[in-house]
């Protein structure tokens, strides 16, 4: 269990004695809708009134949107990558990811006999595959630290493969809460056998001077050659330089004008100049790259121009432009905190990459530790931003024109815990676009995963 979730479990025992959380279902309250504006260029969304409890026991849950409105949901547990397929919300199938894990008893476990799955993400292909990746650790006699495995599945949770190694850590022993995985899916070939994704994350190896942002480039057919044994060479994504802290990667598939995936991708990452020594730690701005098929160096841009901002998420919308939003910080107050987001041109427009609206505030915060965000695109090129206020999970709808918000609602219903890290993913049915956001909820019985859907408003 990782220190943010002790911290909050603590939290939560001073709060279990405000309220009875024996009877959260027939208490439950129906889930708030704000409309901020009347348009129709985004949907209205009404939640489902009771949350769906996915498993007890779940730290890190993450979601993928399948055909026909299905989706696959991730999550760790017991040191092992579990999943749940599930139509509406009705439960499809459950099943393992990754081989179980285990962790031996005593003061130095992780160091001397150990196996730990955690981390998930994951990644849906457009014929309703998926794949996962996390982080893999194993001590003992193999000594083998720090490794990132996959694993891909059907869309019914057939697996297509067994777990794969795709890079591995050499006997790092170092342990590091994260490596900040991310994963999107950027298109098939003409025949549909092969799929290609991109996985990218934070290269720790060198973490006490500075730290980069790395990825690689996949398809299913490459983990059956002899040479991908030992995993496979990642390309290196933002710089490398002395005391440069990158973090926090983003990266999803660019989408052509009909929301086909283009095997074009771009990773968004935040970078911190300077980490060690600075006067001003929390100085950060979120940089970007854009990589095409048919370029070998692409440039890095910067997305922010204020010198506060971390954690960004993005999303591919329906016209083929990106969407990157990021925690905002402006002065390091609490008063100045929040959501920000802005839109660039796609890899098809003459400047791709180039900011095509300003900066838009999604939501203010009066705490800066509310920065547990993420985005999903719409129908009509518009996008929806999911987060939490710490007892809620909200989210928020803007158009596609001039970012104009349309419907701010609360996803969740139970306000008597904590909830976190939600992800928001919009459900492929058709030309309904309902969305699904799961959380993370920490109560006196520990972390577990929840989740809602939102329906389109008739």
């Amino acid at each position: 269990m990782d220190r943010k979730i002790i911290f909050m479990f603590c939290l939560i025992i001073a709060m279990a004695a405000c309220g009875d959380n024996n009877n959260k279902e027939e208490n439950a309250a129906p889930a708030a809708i704000v409309k901020t504006n009347n348009s129709d260029a985004a949907p209205q969304l009404l939640p489902v009134t009771q949350d769906l409890k996915i498993s007890p026991s779940a730290v890190g849950p993450r979601v993928a949107a399948l055909l026909d409105g299905k989706f696959v949901v991730v999550w760790a547990s017991d040191y092992t990558i579990k999943a749940k397929t599930y139509s509406n919300t009705n439960e499809l199938k459950s099943f393992d990811v990754s081989s179980a894990g285990s962790v031996s008893s005593g003061k130095n476990a992780l160091y001397t006999d150990s196996k730990v799955n955690e981390s998930p993400a994951v990644a849906s292909f457009s014929n309703g595959d998926f794949v996962v990746v996390w982080e893999h650790r194993q001590y003992g006699a193999s000594l083998s630290g720090h490794d990132i495995r996959a694993r891909l599945f059907t869309q019914d949770g057939t697996a297509l493969t067994d777990d794969f190694l795709i890079l591995s850590n050499g006997g790092n022993k170092n342990i590091y809460p994260t490596l900040q995985l991310s994963v999107a899916t950027i298109g098939l070939d003409n025949n549909d056998t092969q799929r290609h994704y991109v996985v990218s994350w934070q290269d720790l190896s060198n973490y006490s001077k500075h730290s980069a942002i790395k990825g690689l480039k996949l398809t299913n057919a490459e983990i059956n050659k002899p040479s991908f044994a030992n995993g496979k060479d990642p390309f290196l994504i933002s710089t490398s330089s002395q005391n440069e802290l990158n973090r926090y990667p983003a990266v999803v598939g660019a989408r052509d004008e009909e929301g086909k995936l283009t095997g074009d991708f771009l990773v968004a990452w935040s970078k911190k100049e300077n980490p060690v020594g600075n006067a001003d730690r929390n100085k950060a701005t979120i940089n970007y790259k854009l990589f095409r098929e048919n370029k070998q160096n692409e440039t890095i841009f910067q997305a922010t121009d204020s010198a506060r901002d971390s954690k960004p998420a993005v999303a591919s919308l329906t016209n083929g432009d990106f969407i990157i939003s990021w925690a905002k910080n402006e002065d390091g107050s609490d008063s100045n905190s929040g959501i920000a987001a802005r839109r660039f041109f796609g890899p098809k427009a003459s400047n791709s990459g180039a900011p095509k609206k300003k900066e838009l505030l999604v939501e203010s915060f009066p705490s800066t530790s509310q920065y547990d965000f993420s985005i999903s695109a719409l129908l009509n090129s518009a996008f929806v931003v999911s987060w939490s206020d710490g007892k809620n999970i909200q989210a928020k709808t803007f158009n596609s024109g001039d970012n104009v918000a349309i419907h701010k609602f609360n996803i969740s219903n139970e306000e008597d815990s904590i909830k976190t890290d939600p992800w928001v993913v919009t459900l492929k049915n058709k030309n309904v676009k309902n969305i699904f956001v799961v959380w993370q909820l920490i109560d006196s019985d520990g972390p577990s995963a929840y989740g809602n859907i939102a329906i389109t408003e008739n």
